[in-house]
C-alpha cells in the first residue's frame, strides 16, 4: 500500500490551483474596478446636481449679476437684494430692512468652489473656504456661465464632473 504524492501530482495540484486562483483575482479585481467607476459615476452625478440645485436658487435669488455681465465665462458672481440704481456707481440695498447677500461659483484647478456672504460685490479668494466644492475626488469639474447681452432675461449653464454634464437656461 502506498501512502503520499508524488512530486509530480505536488506540482500539478499546485499548477492548477494557481491558475484557479490567479483567475478568481483577476474577476474580484474587476468587480473591484467596476463598483469603483460607479461609485466614481454616481459622486459625479449627485455632485452635478447639487452644484445645479445652488446655482438654480442663487439665480433665482439674485437681483443683481456681477458676472458675466454678457457673453461667457467660468465664474458666476451676483447678488441678492442689490442693484446698481441710477446715478450710483455701486451697489445698494433694494431692500434697506434686509441685508444684501452675494455668491460666487469659481473654478480653482478642476474643482468647482462656491462662496457666499453678506455684501456686495462680495470679497473672496477662489478656492479658499469655500462652503462648497464639486470635482476632483469624482473627476475634473468644469462650468460655463452664459448669458446673452443685456437686458438679457436668462442664462445657460452648463455644469460637468467627470463624464456627467447637465446643461439648463434659467429664467432670471
Amino acid at each position: 500500500m502506498r501512502r503520499g504524492f508524488t512530486l509530480i501530482e505536488v506540482v500539478l495540484a499546485l499548477g492548477l490551483s494557481s491558475i484557479v486562483f490567479a483567475v478568481m483575482l483577476a474577476l474580484v479585481t474587476q468587480m473591484i474596478r467596476t463598483s469603483m467607476a460607479s461609485r466614481r459615476r454616481g459622486n459625479a452625478q449627485v455632485s452635478v446636481a447639487y452644484a445645479l440645485t445652488l446655482v438654480e436658487r442663487e439665480l433665482r435669488q439674485a437681483t443683481y449679476i456681477v458676472r458675466p455681465e454678457s457673453g461667457a465665462g467660468q465664474t458666476l458672481e451676483g447678488c441678492s437684494n442689490a442693484a446698481v440704481l441710477p446715478g450710483a456707481t455701486a451697489p445698494e440695498a433694494l431692500d434697506a430692512s434686509r441685508p444684501m447677500r452675494w455668491f460666487a461659483f469659481c473654478p480653482a484647478g478642476d474643482v468647482l468652489h462656491y462662496h457666499a456672504g453678506l455684501g456686495c460685490p462680495g470679497i473672496y479668494a477662489c478656492a479658499t473656504s469655500s462652503s462648497f466644492s464639486f470635482g476632483d475626488a469624482s473627476g475634473p469639474a468644469a462650468a460655463r456661465f452664459t448669458r446673452p447681452a443685456a437686458p438679457a432675461a436668462q442664462m445657460d449653464v452648463t455644469l460637468s464632473v467627470s463624464t456627467t454634464t447637465v446643461q439648463t437656461s434659467l429664467a432670471l
